[in-house]
């Protein structure tokens, strides 16, 4: 509780724009004159109930000034204007302790706090000129007992006691904020070097962010025959999720290729450039589905770093209105028609993670009216609150969505696995492709 409200005065208190070292002493200060100006407040009472009028004047005249000292620090960016001010006053209030004798503790209070302070607030070489003048006159005024009466009597030995422990606690004290200062350096030294990374790092990012965003088609192409949607949606700034379109001519064809890369962030994001590379110098390969799977692969392994791929690669032939697909270890995409959500099935290993795999190339026969469904795994893996998934409920959900354009189809979908995690985040990447078959090909295309 205590902790909170001190915190809050200070956060009031606090100057914006101050570096560590200047925020550090500022908090000291605060809670320095804060305690100050609640301690004599209760004294001034005291001596005020036991008729001591003069001292309770000085108390509280001690605690108002205090506070107003406490109150300049919101309105002063240079917090070494308001330390001066108050070490000034805190000299003369001392003085005034030596002029009527505080042998009963107060003084050696003062002899740790003096110093203490000066050397914190306002430095070492500052503090040494503060303590110095500072020491001279309280000594001058302590010898000056032996002469007046008006001046509380100290001993020879209490001045000299005075003296050591006073010059003591100032050594041990500029020791200490010699060690401070030089530590407080190295670490501001190392902050400035780690923003300087960071910076550089932010800006590399967002020179990959835009790199991707251009290997990755924002608007679908259009294709006689087919109403294309895509989405994607990347964790971080960039992300491990790829798709690509692929037009082929004689005889004129579209390849749709969806690709995940394990993990997140930069190195995801160098492997779908090296996806988009490979497609484009695929030259025959791409033509049959299986075989580009496999020139893929036979890029990636062992030269991805330990990052493996799924990937599902499906060619569209308009003239025969047919389907050829081959699949990566990739989610299963889904087919729509006739009031059904059914998953297109085929066999395939992941991508980079063996030499010479199999990949079973499939085929089948769409009609007007069909939708497809190609999709990264963070889509059906997003979990709500109770963790289920997203897998569980997506064939209801396709169906629910199923009479929509097929913009609208693509759009509704991610919106509904964003309402079904309920507030909690997502845990990868989500791509996805949605295909509707709006006809059959011309046949002035097909010559």
């Amino acid at each position: 509780m205590i902790r909170k409200i001190f915190t809050r005065v200070f956060d009031y208190f606090s100057y914006p724009g101050i570096d560590p070292d200047e925020r550090e002493k500022r908090r000291i200060a605060v809670f320095a004159f804060m305690l100050t100006t609640i301690v004599f407040i209760p004294i001034a009472l005291y001596n005020y109930i036991n008729e001591a009028y003069t001292t309770a004047v000085l108390n509280i005249t001690t605690a108002a000034i205090m506070f107003i000292i406490f109150v300049m620090l919101r309105f002063v960016k240079d917090g070494k204007k308001i330390y001066r001010i108050g070490t000034l006053f805190l000299a003369f209030l001392f003085l005034f302790d030596i002029l009527k004798g505080g042998m009963q503790g107060a003084l050696t209070f003062w002899s740790f706090v003096y110093p203490l302070g000066t050397f914190f607030m306002l430095g070492i070489l500052e503090g040494a000129i503060w303590n110095g003048i500072f020491l001279l006159f309280a000594v001058l005024l302590m010898y000056s007992s032996h002469f007046s009466s008006e001046i509380y009597y100290y001993t020879d030995f209490y001045i000299s006691r005075f003296s050591f422990v006073y010059l003591i606690i100032s050594l041990l004290t500029i020791g200490y904020e010699s060690a401070r200062s030089a530590t407080l350096a190295s670490l501001i030294k190392k902050q400035r070097r780690l923003n300087s990374n960071y910076n550089k790092m932010k800006v590399e990012l967002e020179l990959s962010k835009k790199i991707q965003k251009n290997i990755i088609p924002g608007t679908p192409p259009e294709f006689e025959g087919l109403q294309i949607a895509s989405l994607y949606k990347p964790l971080g700034e960039i992300g491990g999720d790829f798709y690509d379109y692929i037009l082929m001519t004689a005889p004129l064809r579209i390849g749709f290729f969806i690709a995940d890369v394990t993990g997140h962030g930069v190195p995801s994001a160098l492997i779908t450039s090296m996806l988009k590379i490979l497609i484009a110098t695929s030259g025959k390969h791409r033509e049959h589905t299986s075989e580009m799977l496999f020139y893929i692969n036979k890029h990636l392994y062992e030269k991805s770093g330990g990052y493996l791929t799924t990937a599902f690669y499906c060619i569209y032939d308009p003239a025969k209105m047919s389907l050829d697909y081959s699949r990566a270890g990739h989610s299963l995409p889904y087919l729509l028609r006739n009031s059904s959500a059914d998953k297109i099935t085929s066999d395939g290993y992941i991508l980079g993670a063996k030499k010479n795999p199999e990949f079973e190339s499939k085929k089948i026969q769409l009609q007007k009216g069909d939708k497809l469904l190609l999709f990264t795994d963070g889509l059906i893996e997003t979990t709500n609150r109770e963790y289920i998934t997203f897998e569980s409920i997506i064939s209801d959900t396709l169906l629910k969505h199923s009479h929509r354009s097929i913009n609208d189809f693509v759009k509704n979908i991610y919106n509904d696995c964003s309402a079904f995690r309920d507030g909690s985040f997502f845990e990868d990447d989500i791509s996805i492709i949605g295909i509707e078959v709006t006809g059959t090909f011309s046949r002035r295309n097909k010559k």
